[in-house]
């Protein structure tokens, strides 16, 4: 591999692989943002770093509005899931009233003779 100098160490240019989950939500995110540079610097030394970033250094409003969606897109999703779960639980719990329900209706015989029962009773 030749090393060549590069005529300026601070620009880059970056391809994505539209093929790749990662680098499709990468993208989408860099779109949505103004200063790219600025998130971009900041995600590579939080994520070489462990989260640390240089002294001061802080999250400009863009990229804190892009993390602060994407929490509410993930809270969103859990709680839709959560709500489906809920709606599939009360249809079986109708479902299992509907049967309780249908357990107690008597066969035609058995409510003809509680009639004739009924009937001879009040007769008396």
């Amino acid at each position: 591999m030749i090393n060549v100098e590069k005529k300026n160490p601070y620009k880059f240019t970056l391809g994505f692989d539209k093929t790749k989950p990662t680098h499709v939500r990468a993208a989408e995110i860099l779109n949505s943002v103004r200063d790219k540079a600025d998130l971009i610097a900041s995600a590579v030394v939080a994520h070489i770093d462990g989260g640390s970033t240089e002294k001061g250094a802080v999250l400009n409003q863009e990229a804190l509005q892009i993390m602060m969606l994407e929490l509410v897109k993930q809270e969103v999703e859990k709680a839709m899931q959560n709500y489906s779960s809920k709606q599939e639980n009360v249809q079986v719990e109708e479902e299992i009233e509907k049967q309780k329900v249908s357990e107690f209706v008597l066969a035609p015989e058995v409510a003809k003779s509680v009639r004739d029962a009924m009937s001879a009773f009040r007769n008396r």
